[in-house]
């Protein structure tokens, strides 16, 4: 289904780009070697390192600003007979398990050219790991100055000119090499004031040296001109395009002679309040390039726990009397371990799996860059015949998808027994999920079984846990009496032949009326016997845990061989999998990961966990109790729920649709024909659906959990209400919910359809043009007060209508370059009102597509 809709999406690109179009881009010189520059950088992704390669940092200080260049880069990724194993090579050597890709006779290999960000003086030219940023900039500003050095290609509409003469918006990869940012984790400005590509003052071709400055045509068209700009822009805006470099002084082969040198420099610049310590991430956001481009462009962004005046004690306190102890305890481990320090695993998915045929799977790299068609194929990955035929510059005998964790593949990770390690998981992953646990792999026939490990999460996507910690506990199988499973078991889910084919899983699992709800102090169910300490992450989800094992050895980091998997009745798609399943659309590869130890596992090794033994001396660490320290979330204004204005502003959005899983809409409609309406200083309260198979993402903001489903809190203890995220999906609700052959739904909120999955999430819609909440002194004024450092915040101006717009989306990314997201209008009102603003609309009881959102009459605070 996905790649009938890609197509349809190509043919109608085709033909809004015209005969015309192939005038757009200049064809590359190659054949010039008097002026061949020096080559692109050349990475080769470390295979099994013994040690986990560390990922640099960059400190920003009080108004400093790092420079982030986006540039091509060659990726090489290969598994030989030593590595694999003489098992595993010749299964996939052999083409057992390859999808048509089959084997060289000696490696397994991926070879492509992809854009990668560098960070000058902060991260490794020959590594793909960019450095995390860490923030020493809380209550002040910081800066992030995006250098666009990939290659030009005119935009998808050429010759004609978007807004001009052509749309301002199309949907579907395009536009590959153009690029801007977006940063995961903070409670920051949007700062875009239109849907419009615009730099500051006021237009896309701003920042251009005098007399420089092009038409509108040459600057979305023309190679010929320099792209050399620096376009200004406040807070998270995502809706400005930086141009892609046209010059000839560079270091690679993708510019053109005669032209003046430079990409486009995006310079944002970031107001930063009191936010909460937390790991946030860093990636490109260009509506149209996002899901080629992120896989390999993408690091963490650190809010340190070292900025709060009162250091951890201002986070932490003791949640009752009798845990005063405790609570100490553990903030002790945490101050030995801070958020900038303590181990750092980010997960990358490079996606090259191929069908039995040998062809491109859906929302693989090379699909996404050949789904433009004609001269706007990705020129890192095709080069274009005078015939129009593309002809692929990658080699991939793979036929397989690969999962990374800091940049390199199954490195080794060493803790120490019954000694807590601190760990900070990023999934940068632009589809699939993952369910993680440390298993233990039979040396004699590959089988795993669960390690004697625990996971203690403290905090998800950059936010602490209401109480801490919450030992993760989770139990598809309910005890003698209780619910039915929401797990097949293990003989029906996975289903192995000699080729590692599966069965199809039975339909099962129904809403058994239990209400979701679980107290703020966050212990969910999924305490029985036999239960597995595993950690769910979606696409864009971080968490900060604690990881604690029992027993010496060698364990490995594993997705797909935890309680939870992919449900082969409910998706059929690539991008609801979980990472290490078989594929849920007719292909048979599984990742790369799954070779370990000279099989083919059930499950994919991310990475590999040596636990050593203590000194002889060194004390076990015990176990924590759940909730032994309560968060003090009420010191930020934008997590004190609890002083949200009221009323609350009802809206409802769905992701559902009558074509299954595999395509996207929101509320039955595409980007930008809609827009949800939100005024600046209310409570927003959003009923969501189906985010079983569509993460939901909000921008600059983190929303808390107000209800969840029984779907997810039967089984697992992952999420409780009380949480706070800002990218939602509840994989587990695959089977724990029944879900129709004709698909979920008819696409709105008021459709007459059983809704298992549908959740409730409320944030704080903030006031832009004002630091903090009126006449409510907040961290930032404490810390400068105490002379820690803080320059004093300049006096808010007076109340003015300043619109902004953010975005939310499914953070599937392909289906974000889809079309499956939409503007959020946050605008303000003057004291007087305004008598041509938006008013309220109740999505819930309304069943036209048309039905946006709406915005509130309650008074600002």
């Amino acid at each position: 289904m996905a790649t009938l809709l890609m197509l349809l999406l190509m043919t109608m690109l085709s033909l809004l780009a015209g005969p015309a179009a192939a005038t757009a881009v200049v064809t590359h010189p190659r054949d010039d070697s008097r002026h061949r520059p020096p080559p692109l950088a050349s990475i080769t992704i470390p295979i099994r390192p013994p040690t986990l390669p560390l990922v640099p940092t960059v400190r920003l200080g009080p108004g400093a600003a790092a420079d982030i260049v986006m540039e091509p880069a060659e990726l090489r990724l290969s598994l030989d007979a030593a590595a694999l194993g003489a098992v595993a090579f010749a299964a996939a050597a052999n083409g057992t398990n390859s999808a048509g890709g089959g084997g060289s006779g000696r490696s397994l290999e991926v070879t492509f050219t992809t854009p990668r960000y560098l960070v000058p003086g902060g991260s490794c030219p020959d590594s793909l790991q960019p450095p995390a940023i860490i923030l020493d900039a809380v209550c002040d500003t910081f800066g992030l100055r995006v250098h666009n050095d990939l290659p030009f290609q005119g935009v998808i509409t050429c010759p004609a000119v978007p807004g001009v003469n052509a749309p301002q918006f199309v949907n579907g990869p395009h536009d590959l090499e153009w690029t801007n940012i977006h940063t995961h984790g903070l409670k920051v400005d949007p700062g875009a004031v239109s849907l419009d590509n615009i730099c500051e003052p006021g237009q896309p071709t701003a920042g251009f040296p005098n007399g420089a400055t092009p038409s509108l045509s040459d600057y979305y068209c023309n190679g010929n001109v320099s792209s050399n700009q620096i376009c200004k822009l406040f807070g998270d805006n995502v809706l400005a395009n930086g141009r892609p470099l046209a010059g000839g002084a560079t270091q690679h082969d993708y510019a053109y002679p005669g032209v003046a040198p430079g990409g486009a420099v995006l310079s944002y610049t970031y107001p930063l309040g009191p936010v909460v310590p937390g790991v946030g991430w860093y990636h490109p956001h260009q509506h149209g390039s996002v899901g080629i481009q992120t896989p390999t462009a993408a690091a963490p962004l650190i809010v340190p726990e070292s900025w709060l005046p009162g250091g951890l004690s201002e986070l932490y306190q003791p949640a009752r009397d009798s845990t005063r102890a405790e609570c100490s305890r553990l903030t002790d481990i945490l101050r030995s371990q801070p958020l900038e320090t303590s181990t750092r695993l980010q997960f990358n998915g490079l996606w090259f799996r191929k069908t039995p045929d040998g062809g491109l799977d859906d929302d693989t790299i090379p699909f996404l860059g050949l789904a433009p068609g004609g001269e706007f194929v990705s020129p890192l990955l095709y080069d274009v015949l005078p015939n129009g035929t593309a002809v692929p510059r990658f080699t991939n005998t793979a036929g397989r998808d690969w999962g990374l964790v800091n940049g390199a593949f199954q490195p080794t990770i060493s803790i120490t027994e019954k000694t807590y390690a601190r760990w900070q998981l990023l999934n940068t992953m632009t589809m699939k999920w993952l369910d993680l646990t440390i298993q233990q792999v039979d040396e004699k026939d590959g089988s795993l079984k669960p390690a004697d490990c625990d996971f203690f999460l403290l905090a998800r996507d950059g936010v602490p846990l209401p109480v801490i910690p919450r030992k993760l506990r989770s139990n598809p199988t309910p005890p003698a009496g209780g619910r039915r499973p929401c797990s097949p078991p293990r003989d029906e889910r996975r289903g192995y032949g000699p080729h590692h084919s599966r069965r199809l899983s039975t339909r099962d699992g129904h809403d058994d009326g239990h209400d979701g709800h679980d107290d703020d102090d966050g212990h969910g169910d999924g305490h029985e016997r036999g239960a597995v300490s595993d950690l769910i992450l979606g696409p864009a989800n971080r968490a900060d845990v604690l990881l604690k094992c029992n027993k010496p050895g060698t364990y490995v980091l594993a997705s797909g061989a935890g309680p939870f998997h992919t449900n082969f009745n409910a998706c059929k798609a690539t991008h609801c999998e979980c990472f290490g399943d078989p594929p849920a659309n007719g292909a048979t590869a599984l990742p790369a990961n799954n070779l370990y130890g000279g099989r083919e596992l059930s499950a994919a090794v991310l990475a590999v966990v040596e636990v050593k033994r203590r000194f002889r001396g060194v004390p076990p660490q015990p176990d924590f109790q759940d909730g032994v320290c309560r968060s003090q979330l009420q010191k930020f204004p934008y997590l004190d729920y609890a002083a949200f204005p009221q009323p609350p502003v009802e809206q409802c959005f769905s992701f559902m649709n009558e074509m299954g899983g595999g395509f996207c809409s929101i509320n039955s409609q595409l980007f930008p024909t809609a827009t949800a309406f939100v005024q600046q200083g209310t409570q927003q309260v959003w009923t969501l659906r189906d985010i079983t198979f569509h993460p939901f993402h909000l921008h600059e903001t983190p929303v808390r959990f107000a209800r969840l489903p029984a779907c997810a809190t039967s089984v697992t203890n992952n999420w409780a209400v009380g949480d706070w995220l800002d990218s939602i999906l509840l994989p587990v609700c695959q089977t724990g919910c029944p879900w129709p052959d004709a698909g979920s739904g008819g696409g709105l909120c008021g459709s007459p359809v059983n809704v298992c999955d549908e959740m409730e999430v409320q944030w704080l819609a903030s006031m832009f043009n004002m630091p903090s909440v009126p006449g409510r002194p907040d961290l930032c004024d404490e810390k400068a007060a105490a002379g820690a450092g803080a320059r004093p915040r300049p006096r808010p101006p007076p109340p003015t209508c300043e619109q902004r717009f953010s975005v939310f989306h499914c953070h599937i990314l392909p289906h974000e370059d889809e079309g499956c997201i939409w503007p959020v209008n946050c605008h303000r009102w003057h004291e007087a009102r305004q008598d041509d603003a938006p008013q309220p609309a109740q999505l819930a009881s309304v069943a036209s597509p048309a039905a946006a959102g709406g915005s509130s009459n309650a008074s600002l605070p």
